[in-house]
């Protein structure tokens, strides 16, 4: 059955509308666009509601899925939208290119799971018993939900949404943590040249805790920050203020055995 689509006036399609949307009365499927940004909006159906975004590739008309309205802010979602119709306009079709990056990351079996055990094993001979067992925790309890997530599929707003998770189910001490040694896994997958980005810079800190490093004290960091395109290539493509991050994330590793990079 073709969903029913229905446009709304422009001053109804906010944050706050969105979330009491339903589907009218005898509908299965219902699709409401915003106004201000043609191709985006909210699929209703029943028990769900999710932001799309629709386009057409040639003669190929392509609707998707941006995450359920529950986990997913709607000015990320808009942003997340506005980045394919970005793709579309240099010809890039937005679904071959996830469809190639899944395909190639499926065969390499490269999973979140398999991506923190390759990490943890890296590391073990490198930090403190007690820093590294506290690190397995976290990722196999607090990031259960990414285990079998291609490594490449994570992006900014499924740690967010998962970080509010976490902060809810097991309070912010624990969010900040879990928060910190996903982004030191990240850090490390792109040093080794698995993965192009960081998924955990920009997101919001839960909380502070011990062994942590707020970024506003980046610069009391023990390890002086390269100046761009000068150290590793694990910093390549980040601005400064994400390698303050990544750095800061790492003093207490940096105290059991070295400064990790």
């Amino acid at each position: 059955m073709r969903p029913q689509i229905v446009r709304l006036d422009t001053a109804r399609f906010t944050a706050g509308n969105v979330e009491k949307l339903s589907l009218p009365a005898g509908k299965t499927d219902h699709i409401e666009w915003d106004p201000e940004l043609p191709g985006f909006g909210v699929r209703l159906r029943a028990g769900s509601a999710f932001y799309v975004v629709q386009y057409r590739i040639g003669s190929k008309q392509r609707r998707e899925s941006l995450g359920d309205i529950r986990k997913t802010e709607l000015e990320q979602a808009r942003k997340n939208a506005k980045i394919k119709f970005a793709q579309i306009e240099l010809g890039i079709d937005p679904r071959a290119e996830r469809d190639k990056l899944e395909a190639s990351q499926k065969a390499d079996g490269l999973t979140f799971k398999v991506l923190f055990e390759d990490y943890l094993a890296d590391r073990k001979d490198k930090q403190r018993a007690s820093t590294h067992n506290a690190a397995k925790r976290y990722f196999e309890k607090h990031w259960a939900p990414l285990h079998r997530r291609a490594a490449h599929t994570i992006d900014r707003a499924t740690v967010a949404s998962l970080v509010r998770d976490i902060t809810r189910d097991h309070g912010r001490t624990a969010a900040a943590r879990a928060r910190g040694n996903l982004s030191a896994l990240f850090a490390w997958a792109m040093r080794e040249g698995v993965t192009n980005s960081n998924p955990v810079v920009g997101t919001r800190r839960s909380g502070s805790s011990a062994g942590m490093t707020t970024l506003a004290a980046s610069s009391a960091c023990c390890c002086s920050l390269p100046a761009a395109g000068t150290r590793s290539e694990v910093y390549a493509g980040l601005s400064s203020t994400s390698r303050a991050e990544n750095c800061c994330f790492q003093r207490k590793e940096r105290k059991a055995g070295g400064c990790w990079h």
